[in-house]
């Protein structure tokens, strides 16, 4: 059972990896909640599979800057007080107060980095996506056959959403 956990966890993976440039293009928030639902449920199947093997999911040295940049990304979305914020990001909050004041309000006293938080979220999100990939590929693919494999997966898709750009380009559709 633990096996076949951890390959339907891997291929859900890869899978994933590979629809991801194709099917989020980095605009559309459906398509990257379901690729980070995807990456996660992979991620469950994978944790699972190794909890049964009595093996720890191993964290990746190239995990941890995705992790660092999924934390940045985080504390951009947090409300923190307006002085902090100004001598962190000097244009954010004088956008703010430029708002604030335009539209005949006082300052907020509470602001975030971001002043796109959706758009920041959803980076977020894909970021996780990202992470749980890495987790899942790294504890799951042992020997340099099986990451060329995954590799070769993820190089194909690049050069597929290039050719799906320029069909749609040439076609007028968007």
């Amino acid at each position: 059972l633990a096996r076949w956990l951890n390959r339907f966890g891997v291929w859900l993976s890869l899978l994933s990896i590979f629809a991801a440039p194709i099917a989020i293009g980095s605009v559309h928030r459906l398509t990257g909640m379901a690729h980070a639902a995807v990456q996660g449920t992979a991620l469950l199947l994978v944790a699972l599979a190794a909890w049964l093997r009595r093996r720890k999911i191993r964290m990746q040295p190239v995990a941890l800057p995705i992790l660092a940049m999924l934390v940045v990304m985080l504390t951009q979305l947090l409300p923190m007080p307006a002085g902090f914020v100004e001598s962190l990001a000097p244009a954010t909050h004088a956008h703010y107060a430029t708002t604030a004041d335009l539209l005949g309000l006082a300052p907020p006293t509470t602001m975030t980095i971001s002043l796109n938080t959706r758009a920041t979220l959803l980076e977020a999100v894909q970021m996780l996506a990202v992470l749980m990939a890495v987790l899942v590929l790294g504890t799951s693919l042992r020997g340099a056959g099986r990451l060329r494999q995954a590799l070769a997966l993820v190089l194909i898709a690049g050069p597929v959403a290039v050719v799906l750009g320029v069909l749609h380009a040439a076609t007028g559709t968007k």
